[in-house]
């Protein structure tokens, strides 16, 4: 089968998670892969790529900055034009048969134009097409995210969700344990002296200062920097370097950010979600992380919340135990292929 596949570029979290899905497409299909930002850093190393635009998000104080993401993202105008250019005429000529889509705009865009069957693989559809909860819901976080979610979605023929955690769904979706990454299923996971950080903003010197206040070690990536201060080893990203500290570790403190949280619920490692502030997506990945017991969800990173968060790793640890991860995301991907080909 001849398959477009469109990874977005905002962060590291939907190439890691794409990753494996293209190397189980690539065995029996002809894959194509469109994308841009880091998505087409981390996966043009392994893969040829057709690099598009890629929209970013600006942030200032661990919170997603509305107005600085506009201005950012009006430069990329012109480029997004082309890309949608360039989009279409691989599709006149590679006329593909299906596409697979990771939130990424314009794969999507020209598959409703050409009338090709669609498989959403982004988590984020969660809130879409699941019954969702949250404490206090963030209306205006979550009407932005609807709108953005809509305008790069418009159209669902199969929506293949990743999800850690279970709610009802709607719409043709379906929820699965997301795909992982062979290299960290084949970590063995030990209990290190160190609690890994990974941040996504680099402007977030405040968290520095907070982890220099607490008595422990902290391995910490986001920063873009080697740099060893007091307490604190902050390290450029590595791929194999950050497998090991996560193999490693005894607990993680992150965003919300939806990959490392699943991998390190994989690992059994207990995670302190601080959500972007305004990134909606986020906070439900941080809130349902509490809810099953396998970590802390919490406004903001104090020495406080990390001393709590310390003082329950065996109960964080004793809920990871119980927690079974089935791998059948492949079986229901293969699935939906399978019905769709008829048709074609």
């Amino acid at each position: 089968m001849r398959i477009i596949f469109g990874v977005a570029g905002e962060g590291y979290g939907h190439a890691t998670r794409s990753k494996p899905v293209i190397d189980h497409l690539i065995k029996n299909n002809e894959v194509k892969i469109f994308a841009g930002g880091k998505a087409f850093e981390y996966l043009s190393k392994h893969y040829p790529i057709t690099k598009v635009t890629s929209f970013r998000l600006a942030y200032k104080n661990n919170a997603v900055s509305t107005r600085n993401s506009a201005v950012l993202n009006l430069t990329k105008i012109p480029g997004a034009f082309i890309s949608l250019f360039k989009t279409i005429v691989a599709f006149w000529r590679f006329k593909p048969q299906l596409v697979i889509n990771d939130f990424e705009l314009f794969t999507n865009w020209t598959a409703n134009i050409f009338w090709v069957p669609i498989v959403h693989i982004n988590n984020g559809e969660v809130f879409r097409c699941g019954h969702i909860e949250t404490p206090k819901k963030p209306y205006l976080s979550f009407l932005k995210a609807l709108f953005f979610s809509t305008v790069i979605n418009p159209q669902r023929t199969h929506s293949l969700i990743p999800s850690f955690f279970h709610v009802k769904t709607k719409h043709n979706a379906k929820l699965v344990f997301p795909p992982l990454r062979e290299e960290v299923k084949e970590l063995v996971p030990t209990e290190g002296d160190y609690i890994l950080v990974y941040q996504t903003s680099e402007n977030n010197k405040k968290l520095l200062e907070t982890l220099q206040e607490v008595e422990h070690n902290f391995v910490i990536y986001g920063f873009e920097r080697n740099k060893l201060v007091k307490n604190l080893w902050l390290k450029r990203f590595n791929e194999k370097e950050f497998f090991k500290d996560l193999e490693n570790c005894k607990a993680v403190i992150t965003n919300g950010g939806f990959s490392l949280i699943s991998e390190s619920i994989y690992l059994k490692k207990p995670v302190l979600s601080c959500p972007v502030r305004k990134q909606f997506e986020q906070e439900v990945n941080a809130h349902y992380l509490e809810k099953i017991g396998c970590g802390r969800n919490v406004k903001e990173i104090t020495v406080e919340e990390i001393l709590k968060f310390i003082e329950n790793l065996i109960n964080h640890k004793e809920e990871l135990r119980k927690f079974k991860w089935k791998e059948d995301f492949f079986e229901e991907l293969d699935k939906i292929i399978k019905s769709v080909s008829p048709k074609l």
